[in-house]
């Protein structure tokens, strides 16, 4: 992968951040400086939280931008130059913050589950109010940038118990 970013001259870098933290690790190993010797200048990745410092560090510096979307959706929102919340792709997605006992619209500002309705969506199965059970909320107000688009606080925490083990959704409960 550093070979490519170097043979092709790569300035944005997408994907999860634990392998782009890894990667970062890869460069250095080889006896690179990502920010010296990689013509990286943006990183956009799905960054828990407090990653985007650990991951713009491992950069040397590049800023990281943060994004939300699952398989079975897509991307849903992601970040604008500001980073003060996940603009949501509402052309594509209706979403409704629900509360995790009582199913219920949770007010701006509170967490709750994110479900979606996908607008777009092009093959055989529609996505109707499917459940993610990752936790979020809708941000109150307009961005910094001024945008007509909802913002969301990006991935909180889950209200199941599935966690990610090597990319695969495992269910303790399951085991």
């Amino acid at each position: 992968q550093v070979e490519l970013i170097k043979r092709f001259g790569a300035t944005v870098l997408v994907g999860f951040s634990d392998y782009l933290l890894r990667l970062a690790e890869v460069v250095r190993e080889q006896g690179l400086d990502p920010a010296r010797d990689l013509k990286v200048r943006m990183i956009i990745g799905h960054l828990p939280e407090g990653g985007r410092t650990k991951l713009e560090e491992a950069w040397g510096g590049v800023p990281a931008f943060n994004w939300y979307g699952v398989a079975d959706t897509g991307i849903l929102s992601t970040e604008g130059p500001e980073r003060d919340g996940l603009y949501i792709w509402e052309d594509a997605n209706f979403v409704e913050i629900l509360d995790s006992e009582t199913h219920a619209l949770t007010p701006r500002g509170e967490t709750g589950e994110l479900v979606v309705t996908s607008l777009a969506k092009s093959d055989l199965a529609p996505l109707i109010r499917f459940n993610t059970h990752d936790l979020t909320a809708l941000l109150p107000g307009q961005g910094k940038a001024n945008l007509p688009f909802d913002r969301m606080a990006g991935l909180l925490g889950r209200s199941d118990n599935m966690v990610k083990l090597r990319g695969i959704n495992i269910y303790p409960t399951a085991l």
